[in-house]
C-alpha cells in the first residue's frame, strides 16, 4: 500500500513587520497553498491549468472560453500590452465550466494564465 504524502502549507505570521511585507507573504502562502490543494476529489491546483493568448479585452464585459473541464479558481496575466488592468466581472450570463468573464478600463491585449 503506497502513503501519499503531501506537504502542509501554513500561514506565516510576523510581528513588528511592514504591513506590506506581511501582505506579500499571505498572497504567497495563498498562491502556495493553490499549488498542492484539491477541492472534492478534483485537481484545481495553479499546476492544472492553460494560457489563452492574444485576447483582447474591452470597456465591455466580454467571455472568453477555457478548456479546463471545470470551474476556474484563479487566474493571472502573463504579458500585457499596456497600463490597462483586465478583471473579473460577472455581468453576463455563462457556464463557469468552460469560460471567464473578462473587463478592462480601455483595450488591452494579453496572455492570461487560468486554473
Amino acid at each position: 500500500m503506497k502513503i501519499k504524502l503531501i506537504p502542509k502549507v501554513v500561514p506565516v505570521k510576523l510581528q513588528k513587520i511592514d504591513p506590506d511585507a506581511t501582505k506579500q507573504l499571505d498572497n504567497i502562502y495563498l498562491m502556495l497553498k493553490s499549488l498542492i490543494e484539491t477541492k472534492n476529489n478534483e485537481n484545481v491546483s495553479f499546476l492544472n491549468g492553460q494560457i489563452l493568448k492574444e485576447i483582447t479585452v474591452t470597456n465591455t464585459a466580454k467571455i472568453f472560453s477555457h478548456s479546463l473541464g471545470r470551474q476556474w479558481s484563479g487566474y493571472f496575466v502573463t504579458k500585457r500590452e499596456n497600463s490597462n488592468i483586465p478583471y473579473n466581472t460577472e455581468t453576463l450570463m455563462h457556464d463557469k465550466s468552460n469560460a471567464i468573464e473578462l473587463i478592462s478600463s480601455a483595450s488591452v491585449v494579453i496572455d492570461l494564465y487560468i486554473f
